[in-house]
């Protein structure tokens, strides 16, 4: 009898009908290696759609470096120079130049600026398998009259400026570089007459006949990439309230849920342009607008909010409970890392750049960046683990305990200022980006009195030990207080952890 016959399990005799079956170990095997390889085809399928959809799964980069632009870009007062339209000393007004192209071009001239001088430095990385993430505030470009008008006007103008910063950033020099250049505020006019279109002629404007933008321009660098994402929150504090000494029409009016042309949820939403919009309004070349929060570069799924929209959970709610981001990125005016959710990994570091000439970051070193819990006062504080920052006011303070143990030996108080919140086992430093002389690049554009402030408390100081020491007396030398310029803050580098296959 032939040896292809199957025999019946246990008893050795012949089942003609079985004939085309096989023995039961044979069929788990051939099931095992069916299990086998549809397996691994789910997880080519996996690896495929990540490349495609999250980026490459073996990024080249091991760790990243944050360098975020340390400076005010919140309204100023009469004192940086809001002297028009009877104001009082402590009114607020917004910074910049009422000729477009000039404005514009004045503000791409800082930030490059504070590029070049991070680039010079001895802090910057130059291992090609760190990333260097460069940020800069919230509000960086908005204008004298608090939002820039869409426009042919704007248009022109725009893509004279950012065209030249496009050039510049696709430097192959920058190539392990990601730029996040502040935001841009804008905002377009409906039905009002053509002849009061221009702002400077004093259009009785109300939210009611504006819709208002704020997005973010980000540049891969050494690429001709322009990435824009746009905020969906308009916060209370975004806008100046309307000052009964403005002409009308000077500013633009202050959004109010009541009355604007985007609603959300009992607020004011700012709208959201196309890609193509986009490139023929502000001039970027191969502009694309970000979707749900992530976009991927330098073979890393990056996630990005601004301000409020941190505080409101956008970018935890668009990814869901499961998915995380390999780094996380935060540019405002008045926000805290740990007001809102953390959507890194165990160990996936987020930075912020705030108008408040603020830096900060965070590991989220526990993996429990999305809990958090409830503060006496209202709101809720996220476990997002150790905030490293720096601030001018840290460092005024650090620097007055500083300059009175050179003055008198002692030591005034027994921890530094700042304890426990300066970085503390990561790499920091500071690159001056102005001094004394070219502190004036920014005037009329940022705040700057209270720059000026500080060096005139530190001349009265120096003045003050000056005669002392003619008479004898030996002090300390009284610490240097540049570092309440504006700086870059340079963070890192940091390791970036192993991405899991469902992270």
């Amino acid at each position: 009898m032939s040896g292809t016959i199957p025999l019946l399990e246990g008893t050795g005799h012949y089942n003609s009908k079985d004939s085309r079956r096989c023995p039961r170990q044979l069929c788990k095997l051939k099931a095992g290696l069916l299990f086998v390889i549809a397996l691994t085809g789910l997880f080519l399928a996996k690896d495929l759609f990540c490349e495609r959809v999250w980026g490459n799964v073996g990024s080249p980069y091991k760790k990243v470096q944050y360098l975020g632009l340390s400076i005010f870009t919140v309204p100023g007062t009469a004192a940086d120079g809001c002297f028009h339209f009877d104001r009082a000393i402590h009114d607020s007004c917004y910074l910049g130049k009422a000729e477009l192209f000039t404005d514009l071009e004045r503000r791409k001239d800082i930030i490059l600026e504070a590029i070049e001088k991070a680039y010079a430095s001895s802090a910057w990385d130059r291992n090609s398998s760190t990333l260097k993430v460069v940020m800069a505030p919230e509000f960086f470009w908005r204008g004298p009259k608090g939002a820039y008008q869409l426009g042919p006007e704007l248009a022109k103008s725009a893509a004279a400026v950012f065209g030249q910063l496009q050039k510049y950033l696709s430097d192959k020099r920058f190539s392990d570089c990601i730029f996040v250049l502040g935001t841009v505020v804008a905002v377009r006019l409906h039905n009002v007459h053509p002849e009061l279109l221009n702002l400077s002629k004093g259009t009785a404007l109300n939210s009611f006949n504006v819709s208002y933008y704020n997005f973010a321009p980000i540049h891969v660098g050494g690429e001709d990439t322009m990435l824009v994402h746009f905020k969906h929150h308009v916060s209370t504090i975004d806008f100046l309230h309307r000052q009964k000494h403005l002409r009308p029409g000077s500013v633009i009016p202050n959004p109010i849920p009541s009355s604007c042309q985007h609603r959300g949820h009992q607020r004011c939403s700012y709208g959201k342009l196309s890609s193509d919009k986009v490139q023929r309004m502000f001039g970027f070349s191969s502009s694309q607008v970000v979707q749900d929060e992530v976009f991927i570069a330098k073979g890393l799924r990056i996630g990005i909010e601004i301000c409020l929209d941190h505080l409101l959970g956008t970018l935890a709610n668009s990814l869901g409970p499961s998915k995380t981001v390999d780094l996380h990125l935060i540019v405002s005016a008045g926000m805290r890392l740990a007001a809102g959710p953390i959507c890194t990994r165990q160990g996936g570091p987020a930075f912020l750049a705030d108008g408040y000439a603020r830096t900060a970051m965070t590991m989220n070193i526990y993996g429990q960046g999305r809990q958090a819990g409830k503060l006496p006062g209202g709101g809720f504080n996220y476990n997002i683990g150790v905030v490293y920052a720096a601030d001018p006011l840290l460092a005024l303070g650090q620097w007055l305990g500083d300059t009175i143990e050179a003055l008198t030996g002692t030591q005034i108080g027994v921890a530094p200022i700042g304890f426990g919140i300066l970085p503390e086992g990561i790499p920091f430093s500071q690159v001056q980006v102005f001094d004394n002389m070219s502190v004036s690049m920014l005037e009329g554009f940022y705040p700057t009195a209270n720059f000026e402030e500080a060096r005139h408390i530190y001349s009265l100081i120096l003045s003050h030990v000056e005669e002392p020491r003619k008479r004898g007396f030996t002090f300390g030398d009284v610490p240097n207080m540049t570092s309440f310029f504006p700086t870059v803050d340079v963070y890192g580098p940091i390791l970036l952890p192993e991405r899991s296959w469902f992270a």
